[in-house]
């Protein structure tokens, strides 16, 4: 009877520290597993913002080229190759009937720090407008 007590005890003692360290190794991994979806959330919405800030830089063809290279480029150095080149890619495509017009605005460094950021802008825009429509 006391064997029998004695073997009780001691399967309940193990089960107890088992079912402990089971706990324990579960909170630790559903913290590890909140933490890594916290971080992807975090990587996904930088990647939502890097890639609306390059769309309103640049256009569509040319940031998806940019991606596609860097990809390509990140994947060479990821599989230990050497680029093939040491140059900057360049992204260019050809237009036709294109006109550029180089403009040295007299007095714009005074006229930059006399007015707000904002009215700047809207004035380069309204003059560059005219630009465009003297150009046609």
């Amino acid at each position: 009877l006391i064997a029998n007590a004695v073997i009780f005890l001691c399967g309940n003692l193990m089960g107890a520290y088992h079912k402990y360290h089971m706990q324990d190794a579960s909170r630790d991994l559903y913290s590890y597993t909140v933490k890594c979806i916290r971080i992807k959330m975090k990587l996904e919405l930088k990647k939502r913002q890097q890639e609306s800030l390059l769309l309103s830089v640049l256009p569509v063809y040319i940031s998806m080229e940019m991606k596609l290279a860097i990809q390509d480029r990140l994947t060479e150095t990821n599989d230990n190759r050497q680029p093939d080149n040491n140059f900057h890619s360049l992204y260019v495509k050809r237009h036709q009937n294109v006109s550029i017009l180089y403009a040295d605005i007299v007095g714009f460094t005074r006229l930059a720090s006399d007015c707000s950021p904002k009215e700047l802008v809207v004035m380069l825009n309204e003059l560059f407008g005219k630009f465009d429509q003297i150009a046609k």
